[in-house]
């Protein structure tokens, strides 16, 4: 039984590729056209495939296993043959084989997409070096394991074909390997986690209780949460591991790349830091995280209007490098009228393409003067770090996530703070407070809250009364 030749197997090996390809590569498109895209040649690609997604990963599936049928058709028209080399005396020796060969193909294959989808591209990237890099990895690697199996097929028959088999399989190793060399070496895919990765230390544990104030049914009210840092899986947060993991992700690419990006947003989230927030999300979306430039421009429209807020949305609405769709317009519309640039935000009003009628139109914004809150906490035994957040929409929640964190700050010796150069708007308050393990209060009480704090042109100042805080 010979094995097939090497143009037998380029068209069976071609479209097992090209659908493996369209697999992987198609989960990682936009969902749509409607927000912030990378300008890049051959977009017109990517904005087909994205129409007929759904279509194309049916399709994609079929052409993997019509390819894997047809690269099946000779050995099934060699059944007696392969009857033969069942019941040969090298049988077993040949399925062992072929079953490494499975593991060294499933290798260069996972080897080649973590390092293409972690380390050379983020998701969304629209980039024809993303699929066309995928497709020749799985190519080579699919062409050789075919190559691999059919020689050995024939070995179990004839002896003499040992040394091909032995060939094939040799050149299918030597590309899993060269590939996994590359990515253990120069992309850290050897290490575990991040924290391996960017050489975290455990730190010490110890408990943040959250106060957020809020409102319930139109009255005051509170709430707190408690979080245990320093656990692995649950949080392992400081200004010590942040600071690590900023250095590592701005160095060079890794596969750990995207997860530290995405630990610099909760981590800065966590600690109740704006300015290193919006740091991060504006190198996050340089680097092209899709997720940055939302949770960005977001964050730009609640931000104090300022200087660096107005370079960070110059960032995202850079025409030159990004394609604007309609609702990122719209949104980028918002966040220039809030910063208090009526120019941009009529431009961006009017690329929007959104009908009058149906798009909110802010009022002028800019700086309120002063644009301050200021207040004090009485009873906290230690500095508290408290965060003014936005709240645009009485019904929505009081989150304190990363779209909505305007400033922060830790109170002096005597419980005080204050927030200035605010726009006008609805903000909360939230705080925390950080204990020693086995030192957490069973209960914390709050007086003096007096619900959400609103600013305007009409009163661009509250002065707020000093928060009583027992526990």
């Amino acid at each position: 039984m010979k094995d097939a030749s090497p143009s037998r197997l380029l068209p069976e090996a071609f479209a097992a590729s090209l659908a493996l390809t369209a697999v992987f590569v198609l989960p990682r498109l936009p969902p749509s056209l409607d927000m912030i895209l990378p300008r890049r040649a051959g977009f017109w690609l990517f904005s087909a495939a994205m129409s007929r997604k759904n279509g194309l990963e049916i399709g994609a599936l079929g052409l993997l296993a019509l390819s894997l049928i047809a690269a099946a058709v000779p050995l099934w028209k060699r059944r007696r043959n392969l009857r033969a080399a069942a019941a040969s005396k090298r049988a077993g020796a040949a399925l062992l084989w072929l079953v490494g060969l499975v593991f060294i193909g499933r290798l260069c294959v996972a080897a080649a997409v973590d390092l293409i989808q972690n380390a050379w591209f983020l998701p969304e990237s629209v980039d024809l070096r993303e699929p066309l890099l995928t497709w020749a990895l799985c190519f080579c690697a699919l062409f050789l394991f075919l190559r691999a199996a059919g020689s050995v097929l024939a070995w179990s028959l004839d002896r003499d074909a040992k040394a091909r088999a032995a060939a094939w399989s040799a050149a299918l190793l030597a590309l899993g390997l060269s590939v996994r060399a590359l990515s253990f070496n120069r992309y850290d895919a050897g290490k575990n986690s991040l924290r391996e990765a960017a050489g975290l230390s455990a730190g010490s544990r110890f408990t943040r209780t959250f106060v957020v104030l809020t409102e319930k049914s139109g009255a005051p009210d509170y709430e707190v949460h408690q979080l245990e840092i320093g656990v692995p899986g649950q949080s392992e947060f400081s200004p010590e591991s942040l600071g690590a993991v900023a250095r590592y992700v701005m160095t060079r690419p890794s596969v750990f790349r995207l997860a530290g990006l995405r630990y610099l947003y909760g981590g800065c989230t966590m600690e109740m830091d704006p300015a290193g927030l919006r740091a991060a999300l504006a190198a996050g979306h340089t680097l092209g995280d899709p997720a940055a430039r939302v949770l960005l421009l977001e964050n730009l429209a609640f931000a104090p209007p300022n200087e660096a807020a107005a370079h960070a949305l110059s960032l995202l609405s850079r025409e030159d490098e990004y394609r604007i769709g309609p609702l990122a317009a719209a949104q980028l519309a918002v966040a220039f009228e809030h910063l208090g640039d009526s120019e941009k935000a009529a431009y961006w009003r009017q690329r929007s393409e959104i009908p009058e009628g149906l798009f909110s139109k802010p009022e002028p914004g800019g700086p309120l003067k002063p644009g301050l809150i200021r207040g004090q906490i009485r009873g906290a035994r230690r500095s508290a770090r408290v965060g003014l957040y936005a709240h645009r929409n009485p019904s929505a929640p009081y989150a304190l996530g990363p779209g909505q964190l305007v400033d922060a700050m830790t109170t002096d010796r005597a419980g005080r703070f204050e927030f200035k150069g605010l726009a006008a708007g609805d903000y909360f308050l939230a705080l925390y407070l950080d204990f020693d393990r086995g030192r957490v209060p069973q209960k914390i009480r709050l007086r003096g809250h007096r619900g959400d704090v609103h600013l305007s042109k009409a009163h661009p100042r509250a002065d707020l009364p000093a928060l009583e805080l027992s526990y």
